[in-house]
């Protein structure tokens, strides 16, 4: 498997994993935004935090857990959000 088939495979287990923790980002036009971009914010942050931790740890754990999470909440965005 290419390391790009394999990330895909990780980032749809992500997105499935968080709908069926999370479901759907639902709700008004604005309110569902609202809520994608607070998500979004959220995991960026834990992203940052995660980079802060594994500066000097080899392959990046924590930091590569955080950025899947960050990815796959972007995705659930863009298909969640009407057009």
């Amino acid at each position: 498997m290419t390391r790009m088939v394999q990330l895909m495979t990780e980032l749809a287990a992500e997105v499935e994993r968080q709908d069926h923790r999370h479901g759907p980002f639902t709700g008004t036009r604005l309110g569902a935004s609202r809520l994608a971009v607070a998500c979004l914010e959220d995991e960026t942050r834990e992203a940052l935090d995660a980079w802060r931790e594994d500066r000097q740890a080899e392959g990046w754990p924590h930091l590569r857990v955080e950025l899947l999470q960050a990815a796959a909440v972007a995705l659930r965005a863009i298909r969640d959000l009407p057009p």
